[in-house]
């Protein structure tokens, strides 16, 4: 089976009707997100989700959430640099 990795900030419209099409043609798909997200809506787009879960990108916001949750930090980072996919779809800052 074949597998795509998208990573975002948080997705839009259109990295969720890419993933759900390619899912329904059988291959796997997974997301990799910085901020917060909708599991529920999302969920039938990705077979994997993976979220930091943060509000902002402010550094005093970064900080704080690996001081409080440090443990989620280092499974994200771990999750994206062991998975292994055919191909990576990406969202790059303007």
């Amino acid at each position: 089976m074949k597998s795509l990795v998208f990573t975002h900030l948080s997705p839009e419209i259109i990295q969720y009707k890419l993933p759900k099409l390619l899912r329904n043609r059988g291959i796997k798909t997974t997301l990799f997100c910085l901020k917060n997200i909708d599991r529920d809506y999302y969920g039938e787009a990705f077979d994997e989700i993976y979220s930091l879960d943060l509000i902002n990108l402010k550094l005093f916001t970064v900080v704080k959430n690996v001081a409080m949750n440090p443990r989620r930090f280092v499974n994200f980072f771990y999750k994206l640099f062991s998975v292994k996919p055919d191909a990576v779809i990406s969202e790059c800052p303007p």
